[in-house]
């Protein structure tokens, strides 16, 4: 009797550790026009806020202050404050398509922005593209934004950029995949290592000013290599992580184990390469982050569908599974560790926190099942995990509404605390409580900042978001819009208190819970008010959102 009392004390202290754990939405923010905006990145700042970079087809509306430049997506960069708030954003493209950018801060307090683009010479791009194909394209923004260099860099086919480093020299390291044959006419002068159908790893450096190419190297065998991501190493060189069809040839030293498998590479100062490693099981195995380790090693992350087989130690779940394994400093297997549900779960950003242990998080429609806690709120979700130095699971936690909720990135902003960016089209429903601005099936930015400290202060609407800059770059008038409602809770009526600047054209949407516009109207700017009626609505939460074109804020209004 004794030893059963202990061990059920023992079980349910260890519940009650793992609910303490568990984070909490502290709050969160919808970031759009009224068009297509996809976030690809978003990184914690010096000053406590944070930089997020992806691309939009919006023209001026939501919280978009600047039309599109092209016939299709730019690169859309914002800053935000700690609390969410919209400081600056700017919209930077040429005529045609330019897509994907990633962003870093720079040496300078500026930050290097770098993505794909066919646009010729036109808007912020000031060189042609390369036989009408897409190229990278690295735009420099000093620490107000502001566009300070452009470069493209391609040759005659595809070139896709995936990611960005600088040296405290300012020098600046560009990575990515390409199709293109090396060609002394165009910038790629190292040729591919297969033919012209398939990708391999490129890399370029470029000179602090931007404009000079140092030097380029390809990496790769006669198939296909796809770069994901790239960091800096202490000796001055460069880790290389992505995944490969290749078989031993060229670069790649070891032939591949299944469809594709992972691949890391080291290379020093002038790119030549140092050392390579492939790990995999005997089907699919796509990597897409991966980060170095303070013990010396490296994390390397993305899905799988592989059985046990090769370096793959745990079963498949589903369709598709998270797949970490963690290598030490001699490349080393020491752990990997599957997760999973019965559906798709694909694994985007990984990170080693701050106690240690490592902070993951993807994409994911499972329902509660092997690794989820969760069921799915929606078509897809946020999936985030906690783990410690072995891999072994903390906490998890599902986040989405009712439609499609694509994570991209997840850091850790201190012990404890989190900052979540992805693309989300769910209406208000499930976790999901600032309506899409650009309605029902467009994409908007989301952004949501967890916490595990129960001391945190939950907010339960997003943040106001204001914008200080205008289109023109003009200083805007930030208070523009302020709002309250009363009484809160009501029974029926509550009246809209708000102050709006003249210059202002004022829409006004009242959502209910399930993100159905019920209320839709053009209101006089200055200061008035505005009564609205749910004596006929049924009880429950209700959502008021005061929009300008160029900043909106939100309030929750619960009917009794």
């Amino acid at each position: 009797m004794k030893k059963s009392l202990t061990l059920s004390i023992i079980a349910v202290t260890s519940m009650l550790f793992t609910y303490a754990q568990t984070p909490t939405i502290v709050w969160q923010a919808t970031i759009g026009g009224t068009n297509d905006d996809s976030l690809v990145s978003i990184l914690p700042t010096a000053d406590g806020g944070f930089i997020i970079s992806g691309h939009s087809n919006s023209n001026i509306s939501g919280n978009k202050s600047q039309n599109s430049v092209g016939n299709s997506f730019d690169y859309w960069i914002l800053k935000l404050t700690s609390t969410g708030r919209i400081q600056w954003d700017r919209t930077i493209g040429g005529d045609r398509t330019d897509r994907d950018p990633v962003v870093i801060p720079t040496i300078d307090n500026g930050w290097l922005v770098g993505g794909t683009s066919n646009s010729d010479s036109s808007g912020n791009k000031t060189e042609y593209d390369i036989n009408d194909s897409y190229d990278y394209w690295v735009v420099k923004l000093n620490k107000s934004g502001n566009v300070q260099w452009n470069n493209t860099l391609g040759g005659i086919q595809l070139d896709v950029l995936t990611s960005l480093a600088q040296r405290l020299d300012g020098t600046c390291m560009i990575g990515g995949y390409s199709y293109t044959r090396g060609d002394k006419d165009y910038d790629k002068s190292d040729p591919n290592r297969g033919s012209s159908l398939w990708p391999d790893y490129w890399l370029v450096k470029l000179d602090k000013k931007g404009k000079k190419v140092v030097w380029d190297k390809v990496y790769g065998g006669k198939n296909e290599d796809i770069l994901a991501g790239m960091q800096t190493s202490k000796d001055s060189g460069y880790v290389l992580a992505g995944y490969s069809y290749s078989e031993a040839d060229y670069e790649k030293t070891q032939s591949f184990l299944g469809n594709n498998d992972y691949w890391l590479v080291k290379v020093d100062a002038n790119g030549n390469k140092l050392w390579d490693r492939v790990v995999g099981g005997r089907l699919s195995d796509y990597l897409t982050s991966f980060t170095s380790t303070s013990d010396g090693g490296y994390l390397l992350g993305g899905y799988s569908n592989s059985p046990i087989s090769y370096n793959k130690t745990g079963d498949f779940r589903g369709i598709m599974d998270y797949w970490l394994i963690k290598l030490d400093s001699n490349l080393n297997a020491q752990w990997d560790r599957t997760f999973g549900g019965s559906g798709g779960d694909y694994l985007s950003s990984v990170q080693q926190t701050s106690d240690g242990g490592y902070i993951i998080g993807g994409t994911s429609n499972s329902d509660i099942s092997s690794s989820k806690s969760e069921n799915s709120k929606g078509v897809q979700d946020f999936w985030i995990l906690k783990l410690n130095a072995n891999g072994q699971i903390i906490w998890d936690k599902t986040i989405g509404g009712s439609g499609i909720d694509r994570l991209s990135m997840i850091r850790e902003i201190s012990a404890g605390e989190y900052i979540i960016g992805g693309t989300s089209n769910s209406p208000v429903s499930g976790d999901k409580t600032d309506p899409t601005v650009g309605g029902t099936g467009q994409n908007d930015y989301w952004i949501v900042r967890l916490s595990t400290n129960a001391s945190a202060q939950k907010q339960t609407s997003p943040p106001q978001q204001v914008m200080a800059i205008s289109s023109n770059n003009a200083v805007a008038d930030i208070r523009n819009i302020s709002m309250q409602v009363t009484p809160n809770p009501t029974k029926g009526l509550a009246t809209i208190n708000y102050t709006a600047g003249n210059n202002n054209k004022l829409t006004l949407l009242i959502y209910d819970n399930g993100g159905k516009t019920i209320i839709k109207t053009s209101l006089t700017a200055g200061k008035s008010s505005y009564t609205v009626d749910l004596s006929k609505r049924a009880p429950g939460t209700y959502y008021a959102v005061l929009s300008s074109g160029t900043s909106s804020v939100t309030r929750i209004i619960v009917k009794e």
